[in-house]
């Protein structure tokens, strides 16, 4: 029989996974809703700006007092500017992801989830607070500053680290029996806010125009911050899950760990860390890890077609991005 202590131990890291797990699925919801209610707006906000300059106009009729009717924002050289600036503003924001994500996800080894979790929703948070800048002041920046915007995701690298690292804090928590459930329930909870968030984001556009979802992008986002800081535990340094022995892949990863430790007990300091360094990137070089890769790549391509469908049917069938948006729910 365990003794009393083991049981504790027991009862203390089950009420820790629960929090992690909570914590994480709350976060994914209202980060998913944020998304929801950004590319539309900003989108709309962008096309009217650039509206105005080429058309001369602040897109108010002095007479009447409302939106000038003779503006064509569906003209060539104004969707044209407009799929510029999305295109690349989506490859800038993908950049930092390509240079940080690796020194992050060493970085998340060796000082904790927490701290980088912290740096991405940082780096997000002020991306998206110089881009509202500079849209709220068209007469100040032109529309092509926005992509300065992309240098803060240097800080924490942003989606392509926060995604990865999300996930990481759940398996850190679960046994591998228990993560498949898990991480399907991670992709049901997005879901939710595709759900949920596509038809209220529509609403809103509909009702008080583009700037409510477009800030309320922003409170959604910073409460998910905020709960970052005071309620997501460090799981670095967690409990390991309990598995079956005669696991095979607990077994290979005994087996590659004492491989190393001989390998290196050898060697000198500095081979050390080569040796460190290196066993950290075998795993990629697995066949399905490649496989893997390769689809998350595809995949992401095919997530930046959505940018594409928004302003072609918008300008093909002259529909508002809201109608747009709601027909066919796109992130």
């Amino acid at each position: 029989m365990r003794d009393d202590a083991g049981v504790h131990e027991d009862v203390a890291f089950a009420a820790h996974r629960r929090r992690v797990i909570v914590v994480t699925f709350a976060m994914i919801i209202l980060v998913d809703f944020a998304a929801f209610f950004l590319d539309a707006p900003q989108t709309s906000i962008l096309e009217s700006i650039i509206c105005d300059r080429y058309y001369g106009t602040d897109g108010i009729d002095s007479i009447t007092g409302v939106g000038d009717a003779s503006r064509d924002c569906t003209a060539g050289p104004v969707q044209a500017e407009l799929a510029t600036i999305n295109q690349m503003l989506n490859t800038f924001n993908r950049l930092p992801g390509l240079f940080v994500a690796i020194p992050m996800g060493l970085a998340a080894d060796r000082f904790g989830r927490r701290p980088v979790l912290f740096l991405t929703f940082f780096g997000a948070l002020l991306q998206d607070l110089i881009a509202k800048i500079i849209l709220w002041h068209p007469g100040i920046f032109a529309p092509r500053s926005i992509w300065l915007s992309s240098l803060a995701m240097f800080v924490g690298g942003s989606d392509a680290v926060s995604t990865a690292i999300v996930f990481l804090v759940v398996a850190d928590v679960a046994s591998p029996q228990q993560r498949a459930k898990l991480f399907f329930s991670m992709t049901a909870c997005e879901r939710i806010g595709e759900i949920v968030g596509t038809p209220l984001s529509t609403l809103l556009m509909y009702t008080y125009g583009p700037w409510v979802p477009y800030i309320l992008s922003t409170i959604l986002t910073q409460i998910a911050f905020v709960g970052i800081i005071f309620f997501m535990p460090e799981t670095l340094r967690a409990k390991p899950a309990v598995v079956e022995p005669n696991s095979s892949e607990e077994n290979e990863g005994v087996t590659e760990r004492e491989a190393v430790l001989g390998n290196t007990a050898k060697s000198t300091h500095t081979s050390l860390k080569l040796h460190s360094l290196i066993a950290k990137f075998q795993p990629l070089l697995r066949r399905n890890v490649v496989a893997v890769i390769v689809a998350f790549f595809v995949s992401a391509l095919g997530r930046q077609s959505t940018s594409f469908f928004l302003q072609y049917i918008h300008q093909r069938f002259n529909w508002t991005y809201e109608k747009v948006r709601g027909a066919l729910g796109l992130k």
